[in-house]
């Protein structure tokens, strides 16, 4: 009950804010992009892809906003539709996490190869990503080349040995060592 009051005086807040602003500005559709926040937030990405779309109508190329629509897909499980929108903002602003994101949305569709590709051209912005390594090795142990995961896994080692996923890396990698 206590969170839905919270929401609730969130939700009047961005609304009085947005009646200060006034509908005849131009910058007003980007309110509706904050009334999306706030769904995100609590978990309710429908409620959000609404205010979302509505914002996007008004600015379509805003990465910001085709990001978040992206993210509620993304947890929605609507991988396919979240890729487009991934696609266009990792175009206009690459970063690790948006490349990692658009490779998950290509792993949880099923398509390892892809998922491998994006990471690849990860992987070329950010050589020394311990976690595009790991991940790489865990998508190449995943499709049966074990020689690329354990090279892959070995060279996530190398660059962060006791970083948060060391262990998870060397766990991966005494498997494969005794698959093979």
């Amino acid at each position: 009950v206590r969170q839905a009051l919270d929401f609730r005086t969130q939700a009047v807040r961005h609304y009085e804010k947005a009646l200060r602003i006034g509908s005849d500005n131009p910058g007003f559709p980007l309110i509706w992009v904050e009334e999306a926040k706030i769904f995100m937030d609590a978990g309710y990405y429908e409620q959000a892809l609404y205010y979302l779309e509505k914002g996007a109508a008004a600015f379509p190329n805003r990465p910001d906003v085709l990001y978040s629509i992206g993210v509620c897909y993304f947890n929605l499980r609507q991988y396919n539709t979240a890729i487009p929108y991934f696609q266009r903002v990792v175009q206009a602003q690459p970063s690790i996490e948006l490349w990692g994101m658009l490779a998950k949305a290509y792993e949880e569709t099923g398509e390892n190869y892809s998922a491998i590709q994006i990471y690849d051209r990860a992987l070329s912005q950010y050589p020394q990503s311990a976690e595009i390594h790991y991940n790489l090795g865990v998508l190449y142990h995943r499709i049966g080349d074990s020689d690329q995961a354990v090279e892959h896994l070995e060279q996530a080692l190398r660059v962060a040995p006791t970083g948060p996923l060391a262990g998870n890396i060397e766990k991966m990698l005494e498997i494969i060592r005794e698959d093979s």
